[in-house]
């Protein structure tokens, strides 16, 4: 009995160490799928990098002009001209009328008799593709000896020919 009582045991445990296909097939299966999806989740980091980059590549593409300049950039230009009272570098980034010359930008320019004192250009923002907002403070004293302040006044920008320039009466 003891004989046949081994004998059934290692019977048993022959038949429960043989592979068992029914049983294995699922179990590679699962294993795949979990190969694949480790995969998988590998890939969508990779595409969610590259994602990040090229959204990075828009913004610079959006923000920088063909002379590698930003809006801030030009307002700030514009500003440094306007306080050395250098019209000419001034006129060259404000987006004057076509009618206007630079002569008459000039003469404009001396009879209004603002003189800037002070500036700061603040942050900006790419509103489309050739719109931007600058935010500036600055103070201005006016031939009658007033002197007013403005803070983060909006600026408008415009892209012109591939190029920022400060927009025409950009506050408004």
């Amino acid at each position: 009995m003891k004989r046949l009582f081994l004998f059934l045991l290692l019977l048993t445990m022959i038949s429960g160490c043989q592979q068992n296909p029914q049983f294995t097939k699922p179990d590679r299966e699962i294993n795949q799928l979990k190969s694949d999806i480790t995969y998988l989740e590998e890939q969508v980091r990779i595409l969610q990098d590259e994602l990040k980059k090229a959204k990075e590549n828009i913004i610079t593409l959006a923000t920088v002009d063909i002379d590698g300049k930003t809006p801030r950039d030009v307002v700030l230009q514009y500003l440094q001209a306007k306080k050395h009272q250098d019209w000419k570098a001034a006129y060259e980034v404000y987006q004057v009328p076509d009618d206007m010359s630079y002569t008459e930008y000039k003469k404009e320019m001396v009879e209004l008799g603002i003189k800037l004192i002070d500036f700061q250009v603040g942050s900006f923002e790419v509103l489309s593709g050739d719109n931007a907002t600058v935010y500036v403070t600055y103070t201005n004293k006016f031939s009658d000896g007033r002197i007013v302040k403005e803070v983060n006044e909006p600026w408008s920008c415009v892209r012109v020919n591939g190029r920022w320039m400060v927009r025409w009466l950009p506050r408004q």
